[in-house]
């Protein structure tokens, strides 16, 4: 029985995931180990479907390995997104304008313990979108007290400067809301692919070591190198702090 990409596509996206997908190797290296593995068992199909493997699976095997592949790159190309860079560079100066403008104008309001009170209040707003109003509250605050601003040298730019980062801040930060949105979508996408990738080859690789057990050659290429390696380095740092400890030889 032959299977397509989209009954796969459709078998992932019907999927319930009960629990959060782990991986224990990279995606990169998993899709790769997955082609060796594509690779080594079409040579074994008859022998392996012989001994119950399903006739599709290797099918299915092929379309996970480029729909995981696919997902993949969305994914970190939508993570990578100019927007989402460009807030990273520039989020913390709109943190330390807010902070610096409230710590100039709490000088240049000394003697008006109103506004003071007020700003010793909106010191406390510490989410970006809070921050983003402020940066505007702070423009308004300005311009209605300019000619204090100006006794103690502060440029009336700075409340131009205000207003122009409340709306930047808050348009990019909205993008980035928007992507973030979109890239938890492929990124859930992305683990179905893998999850059931992981399982495909589990299938193959279980069938392969019980129909090859007497044939060391050929049941090596159904043993995960990646998993193998970290199993060794697990027990190797097992035994190590076994031997640590006090009374041992």
């Amino acid at each position: 029985m032959s299977i397509s990409k989209q009954d796969v596509e459709n078998k992932a996206k019907n999927l319930e995931l009960k629990t959060k997908v782990k991986n224990r190797i990279s995606v990169d290296v998993l899709t790769l180990e997955a082609e060796e593995l594509l690779a080594w068992s079409t040579q074994d199909k008859e022998a392996l479907q012989k001994h119950g493997l399903q006739s599709g699976i290797l099918d299915e095997l092929k379309w996970l390995i480029q729909l995981t592949r696919e997902a993949q790159v969305s994914w970190v190309t939508k993570s990578n997104n100019e927007h989402k860079l460009l807030w990273n560079k520039n989020k913390m100066g709109y943190r330390l304008l807010y902070a610096d403008t409230i710590r100039k104008y709490k000088y240049a309001f000394r003697h008006d313990t109103g506004l003071v009170k007020r700003l010793s209040g909106m010191n406390k707003r510490m989410k970006y979108a809070e921050i983003f109003q402020g940066l505007s509250d702070l423009a308004v605050m300005g311009e209605s007290n300019q000619e204090e601003l100006s006794k103690v040298g502060i440029d009336s730019s700075l409340i131009e400067t205000l207003y122009d980062k409340s709306d930047e801040g808050s348009d990019l930060m909205a993008e980035v809301n928007s992507v973030n949105r979109g890239g938890s979508e492929l990124l859930e996408m992305r683990n179905r692919y893998s999850y059931l990738l992981q399982q495909t080859m589990k299938e193959i690789r279980q069938c392969g070591q019980f129909v090859f057990k007497n044939d060391p050659m050929r049941k090596k290429g159904y043993v995960s190198r990646s998993v193998k390696a970290l199993n060794a380095k697990y027990r190797t740092s097992v035994t190590k702090d076994f031997m640590r400890k006090p009374g041992l030889l």
